[in-house]
């Protein structure tokens, strides 16, 4: 996905996610406890009201660029979802589940070998 970018994520998906994001933001406003969640943050941070919080909120998503949600997912996604990085995947299954092969090459294990092979504990 690194390669073909621009493939999967374009202005329009980043357009759309930002209005999903107001949308949400706004509409949560609604609820009493939210409310009253606001407050409490607005105080904190120094913020008046909820005019200058949805000020402030929209002032920073607009500040989010493709270059910047492509660099979190190099940084931070990418690596959960690449076979080649060298990262501790655990799935739970019931014993009986195949693991489809595009998901890669797994070792089966249970939790106590697990916790013996990599010192944790469950």
């Amino acid at each position: 996905m690194r390669d073909n970018w621009d493939l999967y994520v374009n202005e329009s998906d980043i357009s759309l996610a930002y209005s999903v994001i107001r949308y949400w933001g706004t509409s949560s406003q609604s609820t009493l406890n939210v409310m009253l969640e606001q407050c409490i943050t607005n105080s904190t941070v120094g913020l008046k009201d909820a005019h200058e919080y949805n000020i402030w909120c929209n002032t920073h998503l607009a500040a989010v660029k493709m270059s910047n949600i492509r660099h979190v997912f190099e940084k931070y996604v990418l690596k959960f979802i690449d076979n080649d990085y060298p990262i501790l995947r655990i799935i739970v299954t019931p014993p009986s589940v195949e693991i489809p092969a595009e998901l890669g090459s797994y070792q089966l294990m249970t939790l106590e070998e697990l916790s013996a092979a990599y010192k944790v504990s469950f």
